[in-house]
């Protein structure tokens, strides 16, 4: 356990529509899926039901070969006023795939 890591507070008065879109990664501690990947990025689009679509991607050097893979992201606590920036995102323990 790392007793070093900041306590940051939960963003209040959350507003899905401020997360949608396109967000390229700038930093990450690499996970096994991702050794040799560049220019990742994570789309996130509001569903009819409330829910967020997650396609996450990347490239794969030096083929330039993409992979993508698709999540689904919760409101945590959608009943609470104001609402927490807290999401629960599952990918189902998909592998990536290439597009």
């Amino acid at each position: 356990m790392n007793r070093n890591c900041p306590n940051n507070p939960i963003v209040t008065n959350f507003q899905v529509s401020d997360y949608l879109g396109v967000w390229y990664e700038i930093y990450r501690y690499e996970q096994e899926f991702q050794v040799g990947g560049d220019c990742v990025t994570a789309e996130y689009n509001l569903n009819s039901d409330g829910n967020v679509d997650v396609l996450n991607s990347m490239a794969i050097l030096p083929d330039i070969t993409v992979l993508s893979r698709e999540g689904i992201a919760l409101i945590s606590y959608p009943e609470l006023d104001p609402l927490p920036a807290m999401l629960n995102v599952s990918f189902d323990g998909s592998k990536f795939e290439k597009k």
